[in-house]
């Protein structure tokens, strides 16, 4: 049974009433393994910790699964008050998280449960049918290069950097091209870009919230992943998606990324989200073509053995399984 959520017609009730729901479902059900999704932000570690300390008052073993990490919050929280997190979220049985560093803070903060390091996971759904060999014959017929932002269109995520830095490289002459999809608080700053810089629509195309078969067919179409975050992220699923569709990618060193990304054999990891660092990691992809095509190949193998649900799911139910032993093992002393 699923609870909890973002979006609801009962606007300020909606919280009040996911702890009703979530109460009542404890009291009827009786689970034998609560599972939270929280990021480690305030909105979410105030909603998500009331949810854990009613599991607690029910007696139900807790996996706690933190998919998202903004590090200023973890800088007021350990300042301030560390002392309650740990007093609700340490009590939970088994944390997962999504990058080593976050591990790493939390082993720091004295977490005395398992802390074990997941990925997030790419739909089996949303590749069926792509084929890599495809792709790279492809690549091979096109004049013109592409590239990819496909993320919520928020400041710290890096479209606009993005934007720039396919202006730049058009202006020294190469024939490249970018297409922004996506929705957000930017979206009218990613447009007005656009039109000032493109209004021909030439080698700017900002699309909106994708899809379904409209988002697959961009992954598939497109060669160079721009995703210069300095956002809160955990392990980005854009990332991974890319990968398993064969694009070399550009990108932050935030989060997960960094436990798993091999420069130069997946991309280029850019120091600082500015147009100038995206632009040289881009020129450096485009520079040596051959080069590009092994990294789209090797991209593609390398997701489709670490990234895909079923691991994620294998994993999870390794979790379970673990939890439930001891649970059975703590009942039968």
């Amino acid at each position: 049974m699923e609870i909890g959520g973002t979006h609801s017609s009962l606007g300020l009730l909606h919280p009040l009433m996911d702890q009703i729901r979530f109460f009542g479902a404890l009291r009827r059900f009786k689970p034998d393994i609560v599972h939270v999704n929280p990021s480690l932000g305030l909105k979410s570690v105030l909603r998500d910790g009331m949810f854990i300390s009613q599991a607690v008052f029910f007696g139900s073993p807790i996996v706690v699964f933190f998919h998202g990490w903004d590090k200023s919050f973890e800088a007021i929280l350990e300042k301030r008050w560390l002392f309650l997190f740990r007093r609700v979220y340490f009590k939970a049985s088994t944390l997962v998280v999504l990058a080593s560093s976050f591990q790493s803070k939390l082993l720091q903060w004295d977490v005395k449960g398992p802390v074990r390091l997941a990925t997030t996971t790419v739909s089996s759904d949303l590749v069926y049918g792509f084929s890599i060999e495809d792709k790279l014959a492809a690549m091979r017929d096109e004049s013109t290069l592409s590239v990819l932002f496909l993320a919520r269109l928020a400041r710290d995520k890096g479209a606009l950097e993005s934007m720039e830095a396919i202006s730049k490289l058009r202006l020294e002459g190469h024939p490249i091209r970018i297409t922004v999809a996506g929705d957000g608080e930017d979206m009218a700053e990613v447009k007005a870009f656009a039109r000032l810089h493109d209004p021909g629509g030439h080698y700017i195309d900002v699309v909106g919230d994708v899809r379904g078969d409209e988002k697959k067919q961009l992954l598939a179409s497109h060669h160079i992943y721009s995703f210069p975050s300095t956002y809160g992220e955990g392990m980005p699923t854009s990332v991974l998606e890319a990968m398993a569709f064969g694009m070399a990618v550009v990108t932050c060193p935030v989060g997960g990324i960094k436990d798993f990304f091999v420069e130069p054999d997946m991309g280029v990891i850019v120091a600082h989200r500015n147009s100038d660092d995206v632009a040289a990691g881009i020129k450096r992809l485009i520079a040596d073509p051959d080069s590009l095509y092994r990294i789209a190949e090797a991209n593609h193998d390398y997701a489709n053995r670490n990234f895909m649900a079923p691991n994620a799911a294998r994993f999870l139910m390794s979790c379970y399984a673990e939890l439930a032993d001891h649970t059975i093992g703590d009942l039968s002393t």
